[in-house]
């Protein structure tokens, strides 16, 4: 299902964007996410700005759905690595598969900076 987001603030006063999730796989009541804003490609607000400009999801359907045909789909994991697959080729690099794309994510947090107990927490 789609999210609802807002803007809250952190113990430290930067300003992070906290996005509702009303059901995951684990957590089924839903839970809060949260990020602060990052001036780099790697930015989550603009990312997230992006990602509901392009696939404009409906209001019951998946945070990360698709145009697919006639549509929207909710985004697998196969398919999203079918995508990452074809971009890491046409760019010469090796497809990453699974848990080292959460790895490669932590490293880029890790270099910019972000605390390594905050990314004990984010898992």
């Amino acid at each position: 299902m789609v999210t609802t987001h807002s803007y809250g603030q952190s113990r430290d006063g930067q300003k992070v964007m906290v996005l509702h999730i009303p059901c995951t796989k684990i957590v089924h009541q839903g839970e809060d996410v949260c990020w602060a804003k990052q001036d780099r490609l790697t930015n989550p607000d603009a990312t997230l700005v992006h990602l509901l400009e392009i696939n404009a999801p409906l209001d019951n359907a998946h945070l990360f759905a698709y145009h697919y045909k006639t549509g929207h789909w909710p985004l697998t994991k196969l398919k999203f690595i079918a995508e990452l697959t074809k971009v890491a080729q046409a760019a010469r690099l090796e497809p990453l598969q699974g848990h080292r794309i959460r790895i490669g994510s932590m490293l880029e947090y890790l270099l910019q900076g972000m605390p390594f107990n905050i990314m004990k927490v984010k898992g």
